[in-house]
């Protein structure tokens, strides 16, 4: 070779870096081109799974399973956009949700995911007409119906006992357990309707006459978490009465609630689209639960049900 096309040669070299280097610099900094061929800054995405063995998807490709030390999958360097990402395992509903990756932003979601074919097991059969929870003594208050009369029973699924001796002035809940969608007399009228999360930094609650449910952030608006995107939101709207709601157990960004024929898990966050799957269908069931215990009391028809979540 020449030394005139080894200088050549040398001139594209050099023309070339100068002319790439600004690129791979603005790349290496998490700069992306936009598809209006304009430098925008990349952002991340965190999806975690509470699912052992779930598989992430974004965009229909599979980019991870998880297992007992990672349960969930962290991308960096996305160009801003909405991302499809479902979260699946079989013989679990999956969980999909269309997110928003924004510039220098860590956008992060929570699955949840319920079994399709919960496991279960029938407690109790009678003419139960309601269902309430004492989370200080452990207990489930029935209302049953007698010949002449409608008596209020104390059962207690861990001994599976009825507590015939228990002295109501301990039960609280006493006074405010009832068939009626009526605000009770005896107890404050509102409380009937709101729930609040451990730690009390979320509220939920429903009203009777618009069959609707709402969410509250009890905190700075400045610290809104990832599934607020205000301090103030419209869950749901039933198009039949709503006989309760819950948190979902462990979860302050998953509520529980009985409408229509069903018993369901529905998530706060909004984003994309807001996750729904049933944990029990029958004709009209209602539901009770203890704060941390990963299972559920469904009654419908008079039997009582223990569904594991």
């Amino acid at each position: 070779m020449t030394r005139a096309k080894r200088r050549i040669l040398l001139s594209m070299a050099v023309t070339a870096f100068i002319l790439l280097a600004p690129l791979i610099i603005l790349y290496s900094l998490g700069y992306r081109l936009s598809p209006h061929f304009t430098l925008t800054k990349t952002g991340g995405l965190y999806i975690s799974s509470p699912k052992t063995g779930s598989e992430i998807f974004i965009n229909n490709r599979l980019k991870k399973r998880t297992n007992l030390l990672q349960s969930g999958l962290f991308v960096q360097n996305l160009k801003p956009a909405s991302y499809a990402v479902v979260v699946a395992r079989e013989e679990f509903w999956p969980w999909t949700k269309d997110i928003e990756v924004k510039e220098q932003f860590v956008t992060e979601a929570r699955a949840f995911l319920l079994p399709k074919d919960p496991e279960g097991r029938v407690i109790l059969r009678g003419k139960f007409l309601s269902i309430q929870a004492s989370p200080e003594q452990k207990v489930l208050l029935l209302e049953e119906q007698k010949k002449d009369d409608i008596e209020i029973i104390a059962y207690s699924p861990r001994t599976d006992t009825f507590l015939t001796d228990i002295d109501t002035a301990d039960i609280p809940e006493l006074n405010d357990i009832g068939t009626s969608t009526e605000p009770n007399s005896r107890a404050d009228p509102e409380s009937k309707y709101v729930r609040f999360s451990k730690g009390e930094r979320e509220r939920i609650w429903w009203n009777p006459e618009t069959n609707e449910i709402w969410a509250e952030w009890l905190g700075s608006e400045d610290w809104l978490p990832y599934y607020f995107q205000q301090k103030k939101m419209l869950i749901w709207r039933s198009e039949s009465p709503i006989r309760n709601i819950e948190f979902f157990p462990k979860r302050r960004d998953v509520i529980i609630a009985a409408f229509e024929n069903g018993v369901f898990a529905i998530e706060i966050d909004g984003r994309g689209k807001r996750n729904i799957q049933p944990i029990y269908k029958g004709h009209k069931p209602n539901f009770a639960l203890f704060p941390g215990e990963e299972k559920i009391y469904v009654l419908d028809d008079g039997i009582l049900f223990e569904i594991k979540l």
